[in-house]
């Protein structure tokens, strides 16, 4: 996250509205705003899958917040998202900020390949047919930093 001041009028956006994960619904229409594979301000629209109280089952082996012994509440969504979306925004349909991507479930799909040192390395990306992507809501996140 990252706070920009300026005083040239062209560029004094308003902050966005919050919306707090107890005031959020199974199905609620959402959108991530990141910057997947370079591509700046890209959104994508997806539903709230799933909303869970605590560190969802297979996440305590890929997150490190139980390890730092804190619980952690998740929002995990369909809508399309990769690596590079991470950190960007996830907002309300009525454009409230309600949470951060953080993690996505890899289950196969495309991937990104390139020749490093003679071999091929790959990526695969996150935003396959059925994704699940998990976002910290913004009051949590706000905490974390």
């Amino acid at each position: 996250r990252c706070i920009i001041k300026t005083s040239d009028p062209k560029f004094n956006y308003p902050a966005a509205d919050i919306k707090y994960f107890k005031e959020l619904r199974l199905h609620d229409t959402v959108y991530a705003i990141g910057s997947p594979r370079r591509f700046t301000g890209k959104p994508t629209e997806g539903k709230i899958t799933m909303l869970y109280e605590h560190i969802p089952p297979g996440l305590h082996e890929i997150t490190n917040f139980s390890m730092m012994g804190l619980d952690m509440e998740y929002i995990e969504t369909d809508a399309p998202v990769d690596k590079g979306n991470s950190g960007g925004g996830l907002f309300s349909d009525e454009g409230e900020l309600i949470g951060v991507p953080s993690l996505c479930e890899i289950l196969g799909g495309a991937e990104q390949c390139w020749m490093e040192d003679g071999e091929e390395m790959c990526v695969p990306y996150c935003n396959i047919t059925s994704p699940q992507n998990w976002s910290i809501p913004i009051e949590r996140f706000i905490e974390l930093m």
